[in-house]
């Protein structure tokens, strides 16, 4: 949804990838998983490089659960 433009107030961007990658994973698509999931490790780095001051980058990056379980999926399905 969010790669053709139509956003959502229901989840961040970061959430969407995170939950349609693991539905594709249990679903068995793997392929297409791993691909949303590094769509949103892409997002994610490139907001905290844009968006966010280096003192909270760390903190954006691992404390955040979304953030650090969309990096931490697309780590391992890449």
């Amino acid at each position: 949804m969010h790669r053709r433009g139509i956003k959502t107030t229901a989840l961040l961007p970061g959430a969407t990838w995170l939950h349609m990658a693991r539905a594709l994973e249990a679903a068995g698509d793997r392929a297409h998983a791993a691909e949303l999931a590094l769509e949103g490790r892409e997002w994610v780095q490139g907001v905290v490089q844009r968006h966010v001051a280096a003192p909270w980058r760390t903190g954006f990056l691992e404390q955040n659960p979304v953030n650090r379980e969309l990096l931490a999926l697309a780590s391992r399905l890449a």
